[in-house]
């Protein structure tokens, strides 16, 4: 889990200065930043996100991919036997507002 975290953040940071020249936006907000890994609870991550749809997708591929495929890469041969490992993503304002989306 620990290297599926670094290796997500590492492609989050990749992708938000690929398009915004590696700038780190105003600090008076999220909108403008990149989302940031914030917490971990088992299993799960939580990302504080920009609140605008098009960061939300955009986050949403590279949590998804980074997980199902990244990770198979990090582990070794036959680790999973064969077994996918599945991504299941919740957005929300908050933790209790949580909506699964596809």
């Amino acid at each position: 889990m620990k290297l599926a975290m670094i290796a997500l953040q590492e492609r989050v940071d990749e992708a938000w200065t690929e398009d915004e020249g590696g700038g780190e936006g105003g600090q008076g907000g999220r909108e403008g930043r990149k989302p940031a890994l914030v917490l971990q609870i088992h299993d799960e991550l939580v990302f504080e996100v920009p609140r605008e749809e098009r960061a939300v997708l955009r986050l949403r591929g590279i949590v998804k991919e980074g997980m199902e495929e990244g990770v198979l890469r990090l582990c070794p041969p036959g680790a999973f036997h064969g077994v996918p490992l599945v991504v299941k993503l919740s957005v929300g304002k908050t933790l209790g507002s949580l909506v699964e989306v596809s």
